[in-house]
C-alpha cells in the first residue's frame, strides 16, 4: 500500500498541480485568456484517452515499473520547462507543454497502473490494498497539492517552489516505484 501510496502521490501532484493549478494561474496570475487554458486541458485529456492503452500495453512489454519511473521522471523534468512556458504566455506553447505532460507523460502512468497494481496484492486483499493507497494518495496528491501550490506561489510570490514541490513528489514516486514488489500470486 506504501508503494502505491508513492507512486500515486508523485503522479497525483503533478498532474492536479499542472490541470489545476497552472491552468488557474495561467488565466489569473497571468492573464492569460481561458481559452488557452481549457484547449490545453482538453488536448491533453484526448492524448491521454488514446495513449493509456498503448502505455498499458507497452508496460506489459517492458515492464510496468520501468514505465511508471519514466512517468514519473519525465513529470519531474518538465516541471521548471512547464512554468517558464507558461510565463512567455504564448498560447501554443502553453498548449503544447500541458498536452505533453497531461497527454503522453502523466497517461504513461496511468496505462501501467491497473495491471502493475493489480500484481502488488494477493487476490483475498487486492481491493482493499490498492483503493486504500490510491484513494489515499488522491485526498495528498490531488486533493491537496493545488492548495499547496497556491500557499506557494501567496507566500513567496514565485513558481520556483511549486516546481521543486513537483520535482521532489515525483521522486517520492519513483521511490515508490522501486518499492513495489509482485506477489507471487500462483498459490493464491
Amino acid at each position: 500500500m506504501i508503494a502505491v501510496f508513492l507512486v500515486r502521490v508523485g503522479q497525483n501532484t503533478n498532474f492536479y498541480v499542472i490541470s489545476v493549478f497552472c491552468l488557474g494561474y495561467a488565466s489569473t496570475v497571468l492573464g492569460m485568456e481561458r481559452w488557452v487554458t481549457l484547449t490545453a486541458l482538453l488536448a491533453g485529456a484526448s492524448v491521454a484517452a488514446v495513449l493509456c492503452p498503448i502505455w498499458g500495453a507497452l508496460g506489459d512489454r517492458l515492464g510496468a515499473r520501468r514505465v511508471a519511473i519514466g512517468s514519473l521522471a519525465g513529470l519531474g523534468l518538465l516541471a521548471v520547462p512547464l512554468f517558464a512556458v507558461l510565463d512567455t504566455g504564448e498560447a501554443m506553447l502553453v498548449i503544447t507543454v500541458v498536452t505533453l505532460a497531461i497527454g503522453f507523460v502523466n497517461a504513461a502512468a496511468d496505462g501501467v497502473q491497473p495491471a502493475w497494481f493489480a500484481s502488488l496484492f494477493p487476490a483475498p486483499v487486492r481491493y482493499s490494498g490498492i483503493t486504500i493507497g490510491r484513494e489515499a494518495a488522491g485526498i495528498v496528491g490531488g486533493g491537496l497539492a493545488p492548495l499547496a501550490a497556491t500557499a506557494l506561489l501567496a507566500s513567496t510570490g514565485h513558481w520556483w517552489p511549486i516546481a521543486v514541490l513537483m520535482i521532489a513528489t515525483a521522486a517520492l514516486g519513483i521511490i515508490g516505484a522501486a518499492l513495489a514488489r509482485p506477489v507471487d500470486t500462483r498459490n493464491a
